[in-house]
């Protein structure tokens, strides 16, 4: 008789625990995961190499960049400050010339809630919509090069090219002729922050609408040692040019762009923060 009760009792439990959707020992499996963390892929439309897309969540100002595969982990951080943080949140998926992305996410209690808004239920971002380009950039450098001591100039030219439905608008130095003013110059091997900047003190930034294709170019005088916009010093070696661009996106909270820096949307260094999938081109200063 006892035998009997003690399988009837197993053959209930079991019975039991197959119909329940949860499991009946343990929390939902949810509380398995680290909920501080969330993961996901982020694509480029066109297939190019989605790296160093910038993952940002709003209002925490908690970042950070995809791998060459396009994956990304974003991470809460488990302080007291963040213990009794409750709301909804959207999470940007940016680079500055491609159309923006968002998601969102629900945190309750300093955890990210899963199964809920675009996490899934194992801590995955779904349904991210891949970024689309925007503004094509390409600079080419048309002269031969530089020579040090002989007086020449550097004839640039940046092709824009828009290829979206979406409204471009963007902002660059450029004078009254259409010839572009704005470049940053970086000797090959040097960091971000060992970059020159170009520009024509006279001239002020324009924004305006880009409608197809545009070529701007632009001829930087070069004394010998030295170069116009700005009399720049170099020396020998190979520098990389591109131009100051700077795209102006409707909806775009201003925070995000300043978490590259106060003055990342002006010609400064902390411009030099925001990611860019652009062509640039190469010159060379070489000895007499």
């Amino acid at each position: 008789m006892k035998k009997v009760s003690l399988f009837l009792i197993v053959f209930v439990f079991v019975t039991v625990a197959l119909r329940c959707t949860t499991n009946p020992l343990f929390d939902d499996d949810k509380n398995t995961y680290d909920r501080h963390n969330i993961s996901g892929t982020v694509t480029l439309q066109g297939g190019r190499t989605p790296d160093g897309i910038f993952v940002w969540l709003e209002d925490l100002n908690i970042h950070t960049s995809t791998s060459e595969s396009g994956s990304f982990s974003l991470s809460l951080p488990n302080t007291p400050d963040f213990q009794g943080l409750n709301g909804a949140y959207t999470i940007y998926f940016f680079l500055g010339n491609y159309k923006y992305s968002t998601a969102s996410a629900i945190i309750r209690d300093g955890l990210f809630e899963y199964g809920e808004r675009n996490i899934s239920g194992n801590g995955r971002v779904r349904d991210i919509t891949p970024l689309v380009e925007l503004l094509s950039i390409s600079t080419k450098v048309l002269s031969e090069g530089l020579v040090l001591n002989q007086p020449d100039s550097l004839l640039i030219e940046v092709s824009l090219d828009k290829s979206t439905s979406f409204p471009v608008t963007a902002t660059f130095y450029r004078d009254n002729i259409n010839v572009l003013t704005g470049f940053y110059v970086r000797k090959i091997g040097s960091t971000k922050n060992e970059a020159d900047i170009f520009l024509q003190q006279s001239y002020r930034p324009v924004t305006e609408p880009i409608s197809n294709l545009t070529k701007l170019r632009s001829s930087l005088f070069w004394n010998g040692t030295r170069m116009n916009p700005g009399f720049v010093s170099l020396t020998e070696g190979e520098y990389e040019i591109f131009p100051y661009i700077f795209l102006e996106q409707e909806g775009l909270p201003s925070e995000l762009i300043t978490s590259f820096g106060q003055q990342a949307r002006n010609i400064t260094l902390d411009y030099l923060n925001i990611p860019f999938k652009q062509t640039t081109d190469t010159f060379v200063v070489s000895a007499d």
